[in-house]
């Protein structure tokens, strides 16, 4: 009977725990609902600004040549200055995704300005020998000019 009776206190006990969670995680999701509602729904709203600030006419917006000029500087810059480091870390340094790095990334490395060591994603950046060698080369070539001048 004592058994019974201990039995009977430990159920309510927990049906009055029930209650009274279900009541916090109604509370919790109204507010959550609310505030989403109210305000709460600002990042989705930046968000989608942005996106459509980067669509024209349906297509995304290119980059202008002085933008892509002053991301190749910015990434020549932290290259030599941090030599050895992945893409993913050049993007968290310059604050940049990742993706918008690469073109850039491959059109330097192209040309020599970068040089890499690896593949994938184990790559990493050095700063290359291209402007020192087209530098020598336009200073030969105004050498012979002058002179041809002079003869």
């Amino acid at each position: 009977m004592a058994k019974n009776h201990l039995d009977a206190e430990i159920r309510s006990k927990i049906d009055s725990f029930l209650s009274d969670l279900s009541t916090l995680v109604k509370r919790s999701a109204l507010e959550s609902v609310t505030s989403a509602l109210t305000g709460g729904g600002a990042p989705a709203r930046r968000a989608r600004a942005a996106r459509s600030r980067l669509r024209k006419a349906g297509r995304r917006a290119r980059r202008s040549g002085a933008d892509l000029e002053k991301l190749s500087g910015m990434l020549v810059a932290h290259v030599k200055a941090n030599p050895g480091q992945r893409i993913e870390q050049i993007a968290k340094a310059l604050r940049r995704p990742t993706s918008s790095l690469k073109p850039t990334v491959y059109k330097l490395s192209g040309t020599k300005v970068l040089r890499t060591k690896g593949q994938k994603r184990g790559m990493t950046y050095f700063v290359g020998r291209a402007r020192k060698v087209a530098a020598r080369k336009s200073s030969r070539r105004s050498a012979k000019r002058r002179a041809r001048k002079a003869a």
